[in-house]
């Protein structure tokens, strides 16, 4: 199967079990967390249904042990991607801000803390999502290895790369933070971030001076995806968000994180995804710190609910993220179909 075949039965993967998974919760697991006031949002902390957050919590771990198992022909953030894309059910669901607003009345700061605390325990489900996707793949690949996705450019040959230096395509690429496998763990569970903080933790001391350099160089590169990731994202964000309607919150921040990581994955590429789904975490409490302080009136990102930043949000970064891997494959090898074509 050529790359270009690859990349749609990929698609289609993620599409099918995205939009299955997606209309699952909608219809039929939605209403589990919907609050008492019908016209109230889907904002746990705030409504005190810490219940309710841990039940969104332990759904998307469900789900990523789901799409971890139907995606396994996708790359692994096609995984995860898919997982958050169904969560956001969820957030279709939800009412707007504004009962919760007039609740809650002045100071607002409270209120704000509550989601900045919701929008941090949700990440820190989605970490443990992405630990168990990558996981779950792992567990398939050693059972059925021609069922789990391989990235092609780790195994170019030596004359391709030869190629590719010679070339105006670089591999621009970062190595796992420890190479070879000292912790029985594959490339992609390495490449979580529990992997990373485990890989960076572990090991004996000789062993830890070793990748030393390799661990730096792979988190100032990571910490610069993140970086540009974050700046981009609040710019597209405020571009794209220009009214609290419910559907214009859920496409900027779907729109905007996948052009922002997109773009920072072009400019800083990493293998880390938790680079591209922490974007909207960081963006997140930004603005809810400004939106903490600030009196007067609410400006629609104030508006954007937790489950808005998680779902939308975070897939839509993933998205950017995933799209910004197969525009590079596509680059390589049609640089490379060419180069042998030629005539010596």
């Amino acid at each position: 199967m050529n790359y270009k075949r690859f990349h749609l039965f990929e698609k289609t993967q993620v599409l099918i079990a995205g939009g299955g998974l997606l209309a699952a919760v909608f219809f039929l697991l939605g209403g589990v967390f919907r609050p008492a006031d019908p016209l109230g949002p889907i904002a746990m902390l705030p409504n005190g249904h810490f219940g309710k957050l841990l039940l969104a919590g332990l759904l998307l771990l469900a789900l990523s042990v789901v799409t971890g198992a139907m995606t396994t022909h996708s790359r692994p953030e096609g995984g995860l991607l898919t997982a958050l894309l169904a969560l956001g059910g969820l957030a279709l669901l939800s009412a707007p801000m504004d009962s919760l607003l007039w609740r809650h009345g002045a100071p607002r700061s409270g209120l704000y803390g509550q989601m900045i605390l919701e929008v941090l325990l949700l990440a820190a489900a989605v970490t443990l999502a992405e630990w168990i996707v990558t996981v779950v793949r792992a567990a398939l690949g050693k059972a059925r290895p021609a069922w789990v996705w391989n990235d092609p450019l780790d195994q170019l040959t030596d004359e391709q790369r030869n190629i590719l230096r010679g070339s105006r395509v670089h591999l621009r690429w970062d190595g796992d933070i420890i190479e070879g496998n000292d912790f029985l763990l594959s490339p992609g569970v390495r490449n979580t971030l529990i992997g990373n903080v485990w890989s960076l933790l572990g090991g004996e001391k000789d062993v830890r001076v070793a990748k030393q350099h390799a661990a730096v160089r792979a988190f100032r590169r990571g910490a610069a995806c993140l970086g540009l990731g974050v700046v981009a994202g609040v710019i597209l964000v405020s571009l794209l968000m220009q009214s609290d309607l419910r559907g214009q919150i859920l496409f900027s921040l779907f729109a905007g994180f996948a052009l922002a990581a997109m773009a920072a994955q072009h400019v800083f590429p990493t293998r880390a995804m938790f680079v591209a789904w922490l974007m909207p975490i960081v963006t997140a409490v930004l603005f809810y710190l400004l939106a903490a302080l600030t009196r007067g009136e609410i400006r629609p990102q104030f508006e954007a609910l937790p489950i808005d930043w998680i779902s939308a949000g975070c897939s839509g970064a993933l998205l950017g993220f995933w799209i910004a891997g197969r525009m590079r494959e596509s680059r390589i090898f049609e640089t490379l179909a060419h180069e042998l074509k030629e005539p010596s």
